[in-house]
């Protein structure tokens, strides 16, 4: 018969698990026995948690001390306070609570979502969604984007239950804020909204098209950087009423939510910036010489490059200012972009030189691409010059030959069509420069 204290550890609200403990000679393989465990333990979950923290049991072993933390139990998608402590030299201690205080529940959330590597904002804000249904116990909901500049909301995404209630046959992603109806005014008044009874009505309403999720109760809360709105998230049906509580959690989470998506984005355009060029947005010198180290093999045969300078770029710059240098520069750029194959690799090389590298291209080939080029560099019209474009190229055949005697190839057969075609090219980028300068004062 259980005597009092085994009757109150049998029957506590929290889980409880004794185990034997036995450490091999060498101090570092460990095995352990479930000696007995009460009710609340959630019997699957010793081997995750055990095999996750086993080096942590083994110090708690050694030094008959404790340890803490929080745990995700993943099978459950729930968060448990873990306590592991050591009662003497053969034994060891599991206590578990579940984490049912909602700061508690929020701070666990935010925690696993920075846990998490995410390769895009939208997938974090994804997640986040995810998570914000889980906190406010609500079944559907969605996050969008906000312009204030254009008073504009773009999805990122609704959660997967709305696609699976949702019948609207054709799905707005984009909307103007005066189109929407009560779910805009979170923007419009600046402040979360909140709906416990959406069949009531509501002079914000603007209906619902045919096949709509149904909905119960509401809460949309703006989502603010700053004194800016940049986001809207929303969540709706949930079984009981929505309180003060949801809103605070639901705004505290997105804010912090928003600032590791900024954290995000930022080191995403830094790793940009660091392989592509600012202007042009093609890659960058440094990017070029990492990839033509990569490529230059054996399997990559021919391996052809294409150097190009434009034609009359300084004069442009000295007559109508570096802008238009620019706009010149960027042009070209994207003619090469449009007539390259995706698996080229074009890099600014200096400035007014561009330079692309072909795998496996023969000479005829690249011949082909050049003409290409001179001929996409003849149409375009709305430039203050005539632009035009000088290349040439050199391919490499066999695998002895170096990388630097193939740029250097490539350039000298540029710099001899750019000497060749000067006076013509000149003359035709000045005949386009006066009536450039007559439209502009005739």
């Amino acid at each position: 018969m259980m005597n009092l204290y085994e009757r109150i550890i049998k029957k506590a609200p929290y889980g409880y698990a004794i185990y034997k403990f036995d450490l091999e000679t060498n101090n570092e393989t460990a095995a352990f026995t479930l000696i007995e465990r009460n009710d609340a333990f959630i019997p699957l979950i010793e081997d995750e948690l055990l095999n996750d923290y086993l080096d942590n049991v083994i110090d708690v072993m050694r030094a008959s001390a404790s340890f803490s933390f929080k745990w995700l139990y993943e099978k459950q998608d729930k968060w448990f306070h873990i306590h592991l402590y050591s009662p003497d030299v053969e034994h060891f201690i599991i206590e578990m609570m579940a984490i049912d205080d909602k700061d508690e529940v929020r701070n666990a959330s935010l925690l696993k979502l920075m846990k998490t590597k995410y390769d895009s904002v939208e997938n974090l804000l994804s997640h986040a969604l995810d998570e914000s249904l889980a906190i406010t116990e609500s079944e559907i909901g969605y996050i969008y984007y906000y312009d204030e500049d254009k008073k504009e909301f773009i999805l990122n995404n609704w959660s997967s239950s709305v696609m699976d209630v949702c019948k609207v046959m054709e799905k707005e992603t984009t909307y103007q804020l005066d189109a929407t109806g009560l779910w805009g005014e979170a923007v419009r008044q600046r402040k979360p909204i909140l709906v416990n009874n959406y069949s009531a009505p509501n002079s914000h309403k603007k209906g619902m098209p045919d096949g709509h999720a149904p909905l119960h109760r509401f809460l949309t809360v703006p989502v603010f950087d700053l004194d800016r709105i940049v986001a809207v998230i929303g969540v709706a049906n949930k079984k009981g009423p929505y309180s003060q509580s949801d809103i605070y959690q639901l705004t505290l989470l997105m804010s912090s939510v928003w600032a590791f998506a900024k954290n995000i984005k930022a080191n995403k355009e830094m790793n940009y910036l660091s392989y592509h060029d600012r202007l042009t947005g093609l890659y960058n010198r440094h990017f070029f010489e990492v990839e033509i180290e990569r490529l230059n093999t054996k399997r990559q045969l021919p391996l052809s490059i294409i150097i190009g300078d434009v034609n009359g770029l300084k004069l442009t710059n000295d007559v109508f200012g570096h802008l238009e240098g620019d706009k010149v520069l960027k042009a070209s750029a994207e003619v090469i972009k449009n007539v390259c194959r995706s698996e080229d690799i074009i890099a600014r090389w200096g400035g007014d030189e561009f330079i692309i590298l072909l795998p496996q291209t023969p000479t005829d080939v690249v011949s082909h691409i050049c003409h290409r080029i001179e001929l996409s560099m003849e149409e375009l019209t709305d430039l203050s010059i005539s632009p035009s474009i000088s290349l040439g190229y050199a391919t490499k055949f066999q695998e002895s030959e170096s990388i630097e005697a193939l740029i250097k190839s490539a350039e000298d057969l540029m710099y001899k069509q750019k000497l060749t075609e000067s006076k013509s090219q000149r003359s035709k980028i000045i005949d386009s420069m006066r009536q450039t300068l007559y439209e502009k004062k005739p």
